[in-house]
């Protein structure tokens, strides 16, 4: 299971084109995240103080059985308010009381073999995290997944901090890379949690979290465009998860 986290910190039948945006915002109103289901596939933004911080970014999971990406059908979303009580173990405060917004949001393919998934969506007055859900169904038992694609469409062109490594098996140790967005190089793997300084103050981490029976993730920049990249099974290249349902890839 995984959530993977964007923290913002400041110093009838149904008609695909039709469906209307989905949107959540943070108990402060200052984070806000929409959800989009077209023609072309599933897109979501993220925007803070109004202004875009992740720009009309795409959500697509390969399967060795085919692609959730498109002909998909979005059902009524489920949203509900919820807190986070913990205590840390280190830190200038010792409990964290961390209120949220959620939305769930059910999707089924509009083809047979008419798979579901969902995707839960949590807003923080600091960072907005989401997952990806498989129910149990009678039509769909278990998965291989062989990519996927995650997008992070960052606005601007940020500065990053972040640690690039060379391939998947490596220590995660190493001296952290300063640079501007434009001069990373395309196709090269970033450790999580990466960094990217925008003007006025604005940082945004990209992360994971409680990461369990799920392929660790990393970030790479495709056509200019920040990506997901997630671990395969060891000994091969094609399948990075096998899973039976219902799967649940994460807590945020």
């Amino acid at each position: 299971m995984k959530f993977t986290v964007v923290l913002i910190l400041l110093l009838s039948s149904v008609d695909l084109i039709a469906q209307k945006d989905i949107k959540l915002t943070s108990p402060s109103k200052q984070l806000s995240f929409s959800f989009h289901n077209g023609r072309e596939g599933l897109f979501y933004n993220i925007s803070f103080k109004n202004k875009r911080i992740i720009n009309n970014s795409s959500i697509s999971l390969d399967f060795i059985d085919g692609k959730f990406k498109q002909n998909l059908k979005a059902g009524k979303p489920v949203f509900r308010k919820g807190v986070e009580d913990y205590e840390l173990i280190v830190g200038k405060a010792k409990f964290v009381h961390d209120p949220y917004l959620e939305v769930l949001i059910p999707l089924e393919e509009t083809k047979t073999p008419f798979r579901k998934f969902n995707i839960v969506v949590r807003a923080f007055d600091d960072g907005i995290a989401f997952r990806y859900e498989f129910p149990q169904q009678p039509s769909w038992s278990q998965f291989s997944l062989t990519d996927e694609h995650t997008t992070f469409n960052l606005a601007e062109n940020p500065k990053i901090l972040a640690l690039l490594l060379p391939n998947y098996t490596t220590s995660h140790e190493g001296e952290y890379s300063h640079m501007r967005f434009s001069e990373l190089k395309e196709d090269t793997l970033m450790d999580m949690p990466a960094l990217f300084e925008f003007p006025d103050s604005v940082y945004i981490a990209i992360t994971e979290a409680a990461l369990i029976d799920y392929a660790g993730m990393y970030l790479v920049k495709e056509k200019n465009i920040l990506t997901s990249r997630v671990s395969p099974l060891p000994g091969q290249t094609a399948i990075k998860v096998k899973a039976t349902l219902p799967h649940n890839p994460g807590v945020y």
